[in-house]
């Protein structure tokens, strides 16, 4: 790891080979995300078919299709751009505190979790960032009694079934008790959700409500 002084130059170097554009497609220079880009995001909350899962509840509060909603998760995902990071925890906030009544009160807030190898790869897990921003929101406290036991495969580029077998008895769980808001950064199927919620509940919980950034 270079010093500060040494990182800084770095950064700027990078800059200036790879200037940083808007991701929210308008082309504009020297910002991940302009202010007209940010004006457009709208929370469009879906509540998402929970039938054959351990699920209670399932929410998405941002569609995916937004382009800077994909590029700002995507870029804060894979490359770790602490700006987004702040933008995304901050429109989890502001979801979450307009649908509370959607959530149990004393709910515990537990982050979908990366397996030990990816995150020690990425550094970080965006699951637990955003649930310190659902739990700001509903004045309540993270919790991490969830591991991933094994590596699963991303689930992008997978059909519906297969990310159903990517994911299956992926999750054990420390025991717990109460409600919990399980938070992730997206849902599709809600695979990945489900095998979360159903080790949740063999653990202990009393009920499950998924929250996700967004959905799609």
């Amino acid at each position: 790891m270079f010093p500060a002084p040494l990182n800084s130059l770095w950064q700027k170097i990078l800059d200036s080979l790879f200037p940083i554009h808007c991701l929210g497609g308008c082309g504009t220079e020297g910002e991940w995300a302009c202010a007209n880009c940010r004006s457009t995001i709208v929370a469009r909350p879906r509540l998402i078919s929970t039938k054959h899962t351990a699920l209670d509840r399932l929410i998405g509060a941002y569609s995916y299709a937004h382009p800077l909603i994909k590029g700002s998760i995507k870029e804060f995902k894979y490359h770790g751009a602490a700006p987004l990071g702040a933008m995304l925890s901050g429109l989890t906030e502001s979801a979450v505190a307009k649908l509370a009544t959607l959530f149990p009160k004393d709910a515990i807030v537990v982050p979908v979790p990366l397996h030990a190898t990816r995150l020690r790869e990425r550094g970080f897990n965006q699951a637990e960032r955003l649930s310190e921003a659902v739990a700001r929101a509903l004045e309540s406290s993270v919790q991490t009694p969830l591991t991933r036991t094994r590596r699963t495969g991303y689930q992008a580029k997978l059909s519906t079934e297969e990310r159903k077998q990517n994911c299956k008895d992926a999750f054990t769980c420390a025991p717990v008790s109460g409600d919990i808001v399980l938070v992730d950064d997206v849902v599709t199927t809600g695979a990945t959700m489900n095998e979360a919620a159903k080790a949740l509940k063999k653990a202990g919980a009393r009920s499950v409500i998924g929250f996700a950034l967004a959905y799609g």
